[in-house]
Protein backbone atom coordinates (compact mmCIF):
# COMPACT_ATOMS: atom_id res chain seq x y z
CA UNK A 1 0.00 0.00 0.00
CA UNK A 2 0.70 3.54 -0.62
CA UNK A 3 0.27 6.02 1.48
CA UNK A 4 0.23 9.92 0.50
CA UNK A 5 2.08 12.23 3.50
CA UNK A 6 1.14 15.89 4.01
CA UNK A 7 1.84 18.25 6.38
CA UNK A 8 2.00 21.66 7.63
CA UNK A 9 -0.75 23.22 5.47
CA UNK A 10 -1.75 25.85 7.30
CA UNK A 11 -4.63 26.96 6.00
CA UNK A 12 -6.09 30.17 6.27
CA UNK A 13 -2.28 31.99 6.87
CA UNK A 14 -1.58 35.53 5.61
CA UNK A 15 -5.09 36.21 7.02
CA UNK A 16 -6.96 33.96 4.50
CA UNK A 17 -5.51 36.16 1.99
CA UNK A 18 -7.54 35.15 -2.01
CA UNK A 19 -4.40 35.05 -4.11
CA UNK A 20 -2.58 32.55 -0.80
CA UNK A 21 -5.64 30.05 -1.12
CA UNK A 22 -5.68 29.95 -4.94
CA UNK A 23 -1.81 28.96 -4.40
CA UNK A 24 -2.68 26.25 -2.10
CA UNK A 25 -5.50 25.24 -3.97
CA UNK A 26 -3.17 24.51 -7.53
CA UNK A 27 -1.41 22.41 -5.27
CA UNK A 28 -4.50 20.37 -4.41
CA UNK A 29 -6.04 20.01 -7.52
CA UNK A 30 -3.48 20.20 -10.11
CA UNK A 31 -0.33 18.25 -7.80
CA UNK A 32 -1.95 16.55 -4.80
CA UNK A 33 -4.93 14.96 -5.94
CA UNK A 34 -3.96 13.76 -9.57
CA UNK A 35 -1.06 12.00 -8.04
CA UNK A 36 -3.30 10.06 -6.21
CA UNK A 37 -5.66 9.25 -8.75
CA UNK A 38 -2.90 8.31 -11.35
CA UNK A 39 -1.50 5.72 -8.73
CA UNK A 40 -4.61 4.42 -6.98
CA UNK A 41 -3.77 6.19 -3.62
CA UNK A 42 -6.79 6.23 -1.31
CA UNK A 43 -4.99 7.33 1.65
CA UNK A 44 -3.66 10.16 3.16
CA UNK A 45 -1.54 11.08 6.38
CA UNK A 46 -1.50 14.45 7.83
CA UNK A 47 1.40 14.83 10.02
CA UNK A 48 -0.55 18.60 11.87
CA UNK A 49 -0.68 21.96 11.24
CA UNK A 50 -3.93 21.56 9.45
CA UNK A 51 -4.48 25.37 10.25
CA UNK A 52 -2.16 28.37 10.37
CA UNK A 53 -3.93 30.79 13.09
CA UNK A 54 -4.20 28.89 16.78
CA UNK A 55 -6.42 31.29 17.84
CA UNK A 56 -9.41 31.74 15.37
CA UNK A 57 -10.38 30.82 11.43
CA UNK A 58 -11.71 33.10 9.16
CA UNK A 59 -15.07 32.24 7.31
CA UNK A 60 -13.32 32.11 4.40
CA UNK A 61 -10.43 29.93 5.69
CA UNK A 62 -13.53 27.27 6.32
CA UNK A 63 -15.17 27.87 3.52
CA UNK A 64 -11.77 26.87 1.51
CA UNK A 65 -11.05 23.93 3.66
CA UNK A 66 -14.10 22.69 3.31
CA UNK A 67 -14.92 22.88 -0.40
CA UNK A 68 -11.44 22.36 -2.13
CA UNK A 69 -10.18 20.08 0.02
CA UNK A 70 -12.47 17.95 2.34
CA UNK A 71 -15.49 17.35 0.35
CA UNK A 72 -13.22 16.76 -2.78
CA UNK A 73 -11.61 13.67 -0.45
CA UNK A 74 -15.17 12.45 0.36
CA UNK A 75 -16.04 12.41 -3.27
CA UNK A 76 -13.13 10.66 -3.85
CA UNK A 77 -13.38 8.03 -1.70
CA UNK A 78 -10.26 8.82 0.31
CA UNK A 79 -9.82 8.47 3.67
CA UNK A 80 -7.17 10.81 5.74
CA UNK A 81 -5.29 10.04 9.28
CA UNK A 82 -4.27 13.18 11.07
CA UNK A 83 -2.54 14.55 14.21
CA UNK A 84 -2.32 18.01 15.78
CA UNK A 85 0.42 20.19 14.97
CA UNK A 86 1.23 23.09 17.37
CA UNK A 87 -0.49 25.41 15.15
CA UNK A 88 -4.05 23.57 15.55
CA UNK A 89 -4.06 23.78 19.44
CA UNK A 90 -5.01 26.87 20.96
CA UNK A 91 -3.04 26.66 23.66
CA UNK A 92 0.92 26.39 24.29
CA UNK A 93 0.27 23.58 27.61
CA UNK A 94 -2.69 21.26 26.24
CA UNK A 95 -4.12 19.86 23.30
CA UNK A 96 -7.45 19.91 24.70
CA UNK A 97 -8.63 22.91 22.84
CA UNK A 98 -8.42 21.71 19.18
CA UNK A 99 -9.27 23.20 15.95
CA UNK A 100 -9.39 19.49 14.32
CA UNK A 101 -12.13 18.19 17.25
CA UNK A 102 -14.46 21.02 16.10
CA UNK A 103 -13.97 21.54 12.34
CA UNK A 104 -13.43 17.60 11.59
CA UNK A 105 -16.26 15.87 13.57
CA UNK A 106 -18.28 16.47 10.56
CA UNK A 107 -15.85 14.55 8.89
CA UNK A 108 -15.66 11.33 10.71
CA UNK A 109 -16.55 9.25 7.60
CA UNK A 110 -13.57 9.84 5.86
CA UNK A 111 -11.14 11.77 8.60
CA UNK A 112 -9.53 10.27 11.77
CA UNK A 113 -7.98 12.38 14.55
CA UNK A 114 -5.79 11.19 16.25
CA UNK A 115 -5.11 13.42 19.40
CA UNK A 116 -3.22 10.51 21.49
CA UNK A 117 -0.61 8.36 20.21
CA UNK A 118 -1.62 5.30 18.42
CA UNK A 119 -0.30 2.84 16.60
CA UNK A 120 -2.33 2.46 12.77
CA UNK A 121 -2.13 -0.46 10.32
CA UNK A 122 -1.48 -0.08 6.88
CA UNK A 123 -2.06 -3.65 5.26
CA UNK A 124 -0.85 -4.88 8.54
CA UNK A 125 2.24 -2.28 8.70
CA UNK A 126 2.05 -0.63 11.75
CA UNK A 127 2.98 3.36 11.51
CA UNK A 128 3.14 5.08 14.89
CA UNK A 129 1.75 8.59 15.18
CA UNK A 130 2.50 11.22 18.13
CA UNK A 131 0.43 14.09 18.54
CA UNK A 132 2.05 17.51 19.23
CA UNK A 133 4.15 17.30 22.67
CA UNK A 134 2.45 19.53 25.27
CA UNK A 135 3.34 20.14 28.48
CA UNK A 136 0.14 17.92 29.47
CA UNK A 137 0.24 15.07 27.27
CA UNK A 138 4.55 15.00 26.99
CA UNK A 139 5.54 12.13 28.86
CA UNK A 140 2.55 9.77 28.05
CA UNK A 141 4.36 10.70 24.46
CA UNK A 142 7.55 10.04 25.67
CA UNK A 143 6.67 6.67 26.87
CA UNK A 144 4.82 5.84 23.39
CA UNK A 145 7.81 6.70 21.80
CA UNK A 146 9.59 4.34 23.69
CA UNK A 147 7.74 1.37 23.47
CA UNK A 148 6.14 1.51 20.43
CA UNK A 149 6.08 -1.82 18.15
CA UNK A 150 6.25 -0.07 14.60
CA UNK A 151 9.63 0.80 12.79
CA UNK A 152 8.54 3.61 11.19
CA UNK A 153 6.70 6.58 13.62
CA UNK A 154 5.46 9.86 12.35
CA UNK A 155 4.68 13.23 13.99
CA UNK A 156 5.40 16.95 14.61
CA UNK A 157 7.90 17.12 16.53
CA UNK A 158 10.54 19.72 17.77
CA UNK A 159 13.79 17.99 17.54
CA UNK A 160 17.43 19.60 17.60
CA UNK A 161 19.72 19.89 15.46
CA UNK A 162 17.55 20.11 12.26
CA UNK A 163 17.47 23.08 9.25
CA UNK A 164 14.83 25.66 10.78
CA UNK A 165 13.88 28.07 8.07
CA UNK A 166 15.07 27.99 4.35
CA UNK A 167 17.96 30.61 3.73
CA UNK A 168 19.32 30.81 7.43
CA UNK A 169 21.65 28.58 8.97
CA UNK A 170 20.70 28.81 12.61
CA UNK A 171 19.29 24.94 13.59
CA UNK A 172 16.74 24.34 15.64
CA UNK A 173 16.11 23.26 19.57
CA UNK A 174 14.21 20.49 21.07
CA UNK A 175 14.36 17.09 22.22
CA UNK A 176 17.38 15.37 21.51
CA UNK A 177 16.68 12.56 18.19
CA UNK A 178 18.40 10.23 20.14
CA UNK A 179 14.54 9.60 21.49
CA UNK A 180 14.00 7.53 18.32
CA UNK A 181 17.21 5.38 17.71
CA UNK A 182 14.87 2.52 17.52
CA UNK A 183 13.09 3.38 14.69
CA UNK A 184 14.16 2.54 11.14
CA UNK A 185 12.09 5.47 9.93
CA UNK A 186 10.89 8.99 11.66
CA UNK A 187 9.25 11.49 10.04
CA UNK A 188 8.10 15.07 10.71
CA UNK A 189 6.06 18.18 10.01
CA UNK A 190 6.75 21.09 11.79
CA UNK A 191 9.60 22.61 10.24
CA UNK A 192 8.78 23.81 6.53
CA UNK A 193 12.07 23.32 4.83
CA UNK A 194 13.18 19.66 4.30
CA UNK A 195 16.28 18.04 5.93
CA UNK A 196 17.26 14.67 7.35
CA UNK A 197 19.71 13.33 10.26
CA UNK A 198 20.24 10.01 10.83
CA UNK A 199 16.65 8.17 10.65
CA UNK A 200 14.92 11.64 10.81
CA UNK A 201 13.66 13.65 8.20
CA UNK A 202 11.73 16.53 8.65
CA UNK A 203 9.65 16.50 5.21
CA UNK A 204 8.99 20.63 4.79
CA UNK A 205 6.20 21.72 3.81
CA UNK A 206 4.37 21.49 0.53
CA UNK A 207 4.50 25.25 -0.99
CA UNK A 208 5.85 28.58 -0.53
CA UNK A 209 5.30 30.60 2.35
CA UNK A 210 7.68 33.52 2.41
CA UNK A 211 10.72 35.04 0.55
CA UNK A 212 12.69 32.45 3.01
CA UNK A 213 11.56 29.37 0.90
CA UNK A 214 12.39 31.17 -2.12
CA UNK A 215 15.32 28.66 -2.58
CA UNK A 216 13.42 25.20 -1.26
CA UNK A 217 12.20 22.50 -3.32
CA UNK A 218 8.78 21.69 -1.85
CA UNK A 219 7.26 18.21 -1.81
CA UNK A 220 4.33 15.96 -0.69
CA UNK A 221 5.66 11.97 0.02
CA UNK A 222 4.17 8.84 -0.73
CA UNK A 223 5.32 6.26 1.69
CA UNK A 224 5.21 2.44 0.15
CA UNK A 225 4.62 0.06 3.12
CA UNK A 226 5.92 -3.07 1.06
CA UNK A 227 8.92 -1.53 0.80
CA UNK A 228 9.26 1.17 3.64
CA UNK A 229 10.42 3.78 0.32
CA UNK A 230 9.80 7.34 0.82
CA UNK A 231 8.78 8.94 -2.34
CA UNK A 232 9.08 12.82 -2.55
CA UNK A 233 6.90 14.02 -5.43
CA UNK A 234 7.56 17.90 -6.32
CA UNK A 235 5.04 20.57 -6.28
CA UNK A 236 5.54 22.46 -9.68
CA UNK A 237 4.23 25.72 -8.93
CA UNK A 238 5.81 28.50 -6.75
CA UNK A 239 4.60 31.72 -5.81
CA UNK A 240 8.00 33.42 -4.61
CA UNK A 241 10.52 33.80 -8.21
CA UNK A 242 13.57 35.77 -8.22
CA UNK A 243 15.76 37.18 -10.96
CA UNK A 244 19.28 38.56 -11.39
CA UNK A 245 19.59 41.43 -13.50
CA UNK A 246 23.42 42.09 -14.88
CA UNK A 247 23.67 44.31 -18.01
CA UNK A 248 26.72 44.01 -18.31
CA UNK A 249 26.91 42.29 -21.85
CA UNK A 250 23.35 43.37 -23.11
CA UNK A 251 22.78 45.84 -25.46
CA UNK A 252 18.97 45.38 -25.77
CA UNK A 253 15.85 43.74 -23.58
CA UNK A 254 16.29 40.44 -25.68
CA UNK A 255 19.71 40.03 -24.16
CA UNK A 256 18.18 40.19 -20.87
CA UNK A 257 15.12 38.10 -20.79
CA UNK A 258 15.28 34.33 -20.93
CA UNK A 259 12.05 32.97 -22.44
CA UNK A 260 12.85 29.92 -19.78
CA UNK A 261 13.24 32.18 -16.87
CA UNK A 262 10.92 35.25 -17.73
CA UNK A 263 7.48 34.00 -18.39
CA UNK A 264 3.83 34.41 -17.56
CA UNK A 265 4.14 31.10 -15.81
CA UNK A 266 7.13 31.84 -13.53
CA UNK A 267 5.48 35.79 -13.13
CA UNK A 268 1.83 35.77 -13.46
CA UNK A 269 0.32 36.42 -9.94
CA UNK A 270 3.53 35.74 -7.95
CA UNK A 271 5.76 37.23 -5.64
CA UNK A 272 8.75 38.59 -8.03
CA UNK A 273 12.04 40.10 -7.02
CA UNK A 274 14.43 41.38 -9.10
CA UNK A 275 18.25 41.59 -7.93
CA UNK A 276 20.44 43.58 -9.64
CA UNK A 277 23.98 42.84 -9.76
CA UNK A 278 24.82 45.10 -12.44
CA UNK A 279 23.09 47.99 -13.87
CA UNK A 280 25.00 50.58 -16.31
CA UNK A 281 22.25 51.37 -18.76
CA UNK A 282 19.30 52.89 -16.50
CA UNK A 283 17.07 52.93 -20.08
CA UNK A 284 17.48 49.43 -20.48
CA UNK A 285 16.84 49.00 -16.79
CA UNK A 286 13.57 50.65 -17.07
CA UNK A 287 12.80 48.32 -20.46
CA UNK A 288 13.45 45.21 -18.75
CA UNK A 289 11.46 46.28 -15.85
CA UNK A 290 8.11 47.27 -17.74
CA UNK A 291 8.99 43.91 -19.57
CA UNK A 292 8.26 42.40 -15.91
CA UNK A 293 5.38 43.97 -15.75
CA UNK A 294 4.06 43.52 -18.33
CA UNK A 295 3.87 39.24 -17.46
CA UNK A 296 1.43 40.87 -14.67
CA UNK A 297 2.80 39.84 -11.24
CA UNK A 298 1.23 40.05 -7.91
CA UNK A 299 4.11 41.60 -5.97
CA UNK A 300 7.20 43.38 -7.92
CA UNK A 301 10.25 44.35 -5.42
CA UNK A 302 13.60 45.29 -7.03
CA UNK A 303 17.04 45.21 -4.41
CA UNK A 304 19.82 47.13 -5.41
CA UNK A 305 23.34 46.46 -3.60
CA UNK A 306 23.34 48.46 -0.07
CA UNK A 307 26.34 48.80 2.14
CA UNK A 308 26.31 46.58 5.05
CA UNK A 309 25.79 47.47 8.59
CA UNK A 310 28.95 45.21 9.07
CA UNK A 311 32.02 46.68 11.24
CA UNK A 312 33.72 46.88 8.12
CA UNK A 313 32.50 50.05 6.10
CA UNK A 314 34.04 49.68 2.95
CA UNK A 315 32.42 45.79 2.53
CA UNK A 316 29.09 45.59 0.59
CA UNK A 317 26.74 42.28 -0.26
CA UNK A 318 23.25 41.95 -1.94
CA UNK A 319 20.65 41.48 0.74
CA UNK A 320 18.15 39.16 -1.20
CA UNK A 321 15.66 38.39 1.79
CA UNK A 322 14.78 39.37 5.47
CA UNK A 323 16.36 36.34 6.84
CA UNK A 324 20.31 36.72 5.54
CA UNK A 325 19.42 40.26 6.45
CA UNK A 326 18.94 38.79 10.27
CA UNK A 327 21.40 36.53 10.34
CA UNK A 328 23.67 38.83 8.81
CA UNK A 329 22.91 41.69 11.83
CA UNK A 330 22.62 39.23 14.83
CA UNK A 331 26.49 37.96 13.89
CA UNK A 332 28.11 41.39 12.58
CA UNK A 333 26.63 44.03 14.59
CA UNK A 334 24.94 42.63 17.94
CA UNK A 335 26.99 43.23 20.64
CA UNK A 336 25.95 40.35 23.30
CA UNK A 337 26.40 37.65 25.56
CA UNK A 338 23.73 35.66 24.94
CA UNK A 339 23.30 32.91 22.46
CA UNK A 340 23.04 34.31 19.14
CA UNK A 341 21.65 30.94 17.62
CA UNK A 342 19.00 31.77 19.66
CA UNK A 343 18.42 35.17 19.32
CA UNK A 344 18.19 34.89 15.10
CA UNK A 345 15.38 32.54 16.09
CA UNK A 346 13.29 34.43 17.85
CA UNK A 347 13.44 37.38 15.53
CA UNK A 348 12.97 34.76 12.51
CA UNK A 349 9.63 33.34 14.61
CA UNK A 350 8.53 36.83 14.98
CA UNK A 351 9.47 37.46 11.24
CA UNK A 352 7.10 34.54 10.13
CA UNK A 353 4.50 35.72 12.23
CA UNK A 354 4.31 39.28 10.77
CA UNK A 355 4.52 37.57 7.43
CA UNK A 356 1.49 35.97 8.32
CA UNK A 357 -0.39 38.97 8.78
CA UNK A 358 -0.80 40.15 5.62
CA UNK A 359 -3.93 41.28 4.32
CA UNK A 360 -5.60 41.37 0.73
Amino acid sequence: MRIAIINDTHFGCKNSLQHFLDYQQDFIDNTLFPYCEKHGIKNILHLGDLFDNRKHITIRALNFTRTSFFEKLRTRGMTMDILPGNHDTSYKNTNNLCTLVEVLQHYEDCIRVHMDPVILKYDDFPVALVPWMAADNKQKCLDFIASANASVIVGHFELAGFKYIGNSNVKSEGHSRDIFAKYDMVLSGHYHSKSTGGNVTYLGAQYQFNWSDVDDLKYFHILDTSTRELTPVENPTRIYNKFYYDDSNATTVADLIDPNLHSECTIRNKYVRIIVQNKKDFHLFDLFIERIKSFDPYDLSIVENYETVATSSDSTETIEDTATLIDNYVDKVLETNLNKDRIKKILHQLHTEAMALDLE
